[in-house]
């Protein structure tokens, strides 16, 4: 009996006579069609079970049949919205790295890998991702483990389209513009102790150049003696009201933010204190710009396909932000053009970034205040207008002997930014700070410009430290030729007469500046320790920028 249930199941015969004629065709086809119910029923199974065992226990890793049941095309990004979340809501599940697979939670995220957290929404254990990401240029974004950060990461993404949306159910009134009644216009500038004196130089460069709007300086409160010389001829020669931020959640950068949203002015001009003009920025109000979009922003350096910062196309910026990635210069925010009439939005948004910036340091998603502007006008949908000419560098050849120079031998040191029409405009002495001691020497003898026509080919480099100075150069775009042909790209020009002499008077000024803070007792004795905390944060950011600046030499060595 058992041989003959073996022969019926395999289709064969029986003492040499076919089966099918003895039990029917139908009876076989029955029989075969059971065994393959059985064998996918057990298949099924089997998958069943070891789905439940990774879902829902994280003990098995890796294994390709995971890899279908979460393919990234059936994935979606998290579907962000206004209601803030905790662990109960959503568990992480993986990070799911390109190289290695879905690893736990714990695992580190390198910054070198791709790949994106798995998290399930425990309401109806719908899978999704969050913070997908990919290395920038230089490998520079921060490591992290999707533990970690996923629900910090998340709920600040959540806030900010809670502050949006209130926002844009704002209405935003504009100041009342009459034939008596016309928007009040000024600078705008934050400053403590020890750049008080390059803030001075700036105001005075400011006046030098015949421009004669009021001057707003913004400090924390104790930062600045007020009391001081140099504090009193800036009020009574050179028309600066000294305001204070008296608000103990309020440090560093912030202060722009709150500088900006609280000026008494209904249009302003910010500029750092070591952002010198050279010539008078009145115009730039009444420019066509500013007119048709209420704000008008200056490029940075750098761009997505080429950065030291993590704003490339596959850095969490974006969806932190949330905002869609685009194609643009990054902002350079040493001055920023702004009419507070349109800007209500972006503004009341950029103090939400401030106030919760922890997980965007964490992470280094941006740097500082640098795109807070750009970001927070995209998220509200508010105009601005960005400066076509890209920044220059100037600074000095500091090769020795200075013969067949190339563009890496130049020092650059501060940025030249330009107007509306390509006009110099602003020296940004961002490297070299005058508040340095040595700082305070004459370095601005040529101007180094973009030689190209795609801002895809403008890459700033960093070149071989000189005299312990950071020195940047624009690298020729064109690999592979000369760089010393006569038709290179970059140019190098001579710097004009007038940054000479710009250069030469800002030095004076701030040593005499310095000067008038020590007879008056500008250094405050009852703010000591909060000025050293101060100056450590200062040092680790400076710490941050010299290992990013490694990173961008050796780049250069391998790719240039």
């Amino acid at each position: 009996m058992r041989e003959k249930w073996k022969n019926y199941l395999m289709g064969s015969g029986v003492n040499g006579q076919v089966l099918y004629a003895q039990t029917g065709v139908w009876s076989a086809t029955k029989s075969r069609w059971r065994l393959y119910v059985a064998l996918c029923l057990w298949v099924f199974g089997f998958l069943v079970i070891q789905y439940r065992s990774v879902y829902h226990t994280g003990l098995t890793f890796g294994e390709n049949h995971f890899d279908v049941l979460y393919a990234d095309e059936l994935l979606e990004t998290y579907p962000y919205d206004t209601q803030s979340v905790t662990a109960d809501d959503v568990q992480c599940e993986f990070w799911n790295s390109v190289v290695h697979g879905y690893q736990p939670c714990s695992s580190i995220v390198h910054n070198d890998d791709t790949g994106y957290c798995l998290v399930r929404r425990t309401k109806d254990n719908r899978v999704f991702k969050v913070m997908e990401t990919s290395p920038g240029t230089f490998y520079q974004r921060k490591e992290f483990t999707c533990e970690d950060v996923y629900l910090d990461f998340m709920n600040f993404r959540i806030g900010a389209n809670r502050v949006a949306l209130e926002s844009r159910n704002r209405l935003v009134r504009a100041w009342p513009r009459t034939k008596t009644r016309h928007p009040t216009r000024g600078i705008v500038m934050a400053a403590y102790t020890s750049i008080l004196p390059s803030t001075a130089a700036a105001v005075m460069q400011l006046r030098y150049t015949g421009c004669k709007l009021p001057v707003e300086v913004w400090s924390m409160k104790g930062e600045i003696n007020e009391t001081s010389e140099l504090v009193d001829e800036l009020k009574s020669k050179y028309n600066v009201k000294f305001r204070v931020l008296d608000d103990p959640s309020v440090s560093g950068f912030m202060v722009k933010i709150y500088a900006v949203a609280n000026s008494g002015f209904d249009q302003l001009l910010f500029l750092d204190s070591d952002n010198f003009a050279v010539r008078d920025p009145t115009y730039l109000f009444d420019t066509e710009e500013f007119d048709s979009s209420g704000a008008l922003f200056w490029p940075d350096h750098w761009h997505p396909a080429h950065s030291i910062f993590d704003t490339g196309s596959g850095g969490l910026a974006w969806e932190l932000f949330g905002i869609d990635y685009k194609y643009q210069m990054e902002q350079e925010s040493g001055q920023l053009l702004v009419d507070k009439s349109t800007a209500s939005n972006a503004l009341t948004l950029m103090k939400y970034y401030v106030q919760n910036f922890q997980i965007v340091e964490k992470l280094k998603a941006v740097w500082g205040d640098k795109d807070l502007f750009r970001f927070a006008y995209r998220r509200t949908r508010t105009p601005f207008s960005m400066i076509s000419t890209l920044p220059a560098l100037v600074g000095r050849y500091v090769a020795i002997p200075q013969t067949n120079l190339s563009s890496r031998d130049f020092c650059g040191q501060t940025m030249l930014q330009h107007g509306p029409r390509g006009e110099a405009l602003f020296l940004h002495r961002n490297t070299l700070k005058l508040s340095q001691e040595r700082g305070k020497r004459m370095v601005w003898e040529k101007v180094q410009r973009f030689g190209g026509t795609d801002s895809h080919d403008y890459k700033v480099m960093i070149g071989p430290d000189r005299q312990e100075d950071t020195c940047w150069y624009i690298a020729d775009w064109r690999l592979g030729q000369r760089e010393n042909s006569p038709t290179e790209s970059p140019s190098v020009e001579d710097s004009e007469g007038a940054h000479v002499q710009i250069e030469r008077t800002l030095i004076e000024n701030v040593k005499r500046a310095e000067k008038l803070m020590g007879v008056g007792g500008g250094w405050n004795r009852d703010n000591a320790q909060r000025w050293t905390s101060v100056k450590k944060a200062e040092r680790l950011e400076a710490s941050r920028v010299s290992r990013t600046v490694k990173n961008v030499h050796n780049a250069t060595n391998t790719s240039i």
